[in-house]
């Protein structure tokens, strides 16, 4: 991965890095865009539609689904 154009940041918390070896990828993946989406806006919760989630990961509807119920 080349470097990246500014200085943005999104807060992660440790416990994910902990978790990743145990985390499917689509887990992953969602897990990831639910975290820009709420602490990278910081905000506590946002309402995000599946829809959302498969144009921020890339990744079908069922497996967006799969990854909301293995998260």
């Amino acid at each position: 991965m080349s470097g990246f154009a500014s200085a943005n940041y999104t807060q992660v918390p440790n416990e994910l890095f902990d978790m990743m070896a145990e985390m499917g990828e689509a887990e992953l993946r969602v897990t990831l865009a639910i975290i820009r989406q709420t602490r990278g806006f910081h905000r506590e919760y946002d309402r995000i539609t599946i829809a959302a989630l498969m144009k921020i990961t890339g990744l079908s509807n069922r497996v967006v689904i799969t990854g909301i119920e293995q998260g």
